[in-house]
């Protein structure tokens, strides 16, 4: 346990070292990333029954839609950014409706 939490530290001082050095689109891609690695994690901790893991991982998607949401920047980002802006207001509810779900199964 000690050296999943050492490991997940230096994980997340690279992760933000990267974040610190990258431009606006390097940032648009690690959020993306980032968001279907989780999706990935939510759909183990489903089939395995882990709804508080699960939880936590819709929580941290709907995080990183915001984030990536509030990023964009639609002046410039032309028909690229109003997709995503799309694309993150169609997630947004079934994230939502997800965790619903675990709660309701609770």
């Amino acid at each position: 346990m000690l050296m999943d939490s050492g490991y997940d530290s230096y994980q997340q001082v690279d992760l933000d070292a990267q974040a610190a050095a990258a431009n606006p689109h390097q940032l648009v891609v690690m959020l993306i990333d980032g968001l279907l690695n989780e999706v990935e994690r939510v759909r183990g901790h489903m089939t395995e029954g882990r709804l508080e893991q699960k939880g936590q991982g819709i929580s941290k998607c709907m995080n990183i839609l915001v984030g990536l949401d509030s990023a964009l920047d639609d002046e410039n980002g032309g028909e690229i950014a109003a997709n995503l802006h799309q694309l993150t207001t169609f997630a947004k509810p079934s994230c939502i409706k997800q965790a619903s779900i675990t709660t309701l199964r609770s």
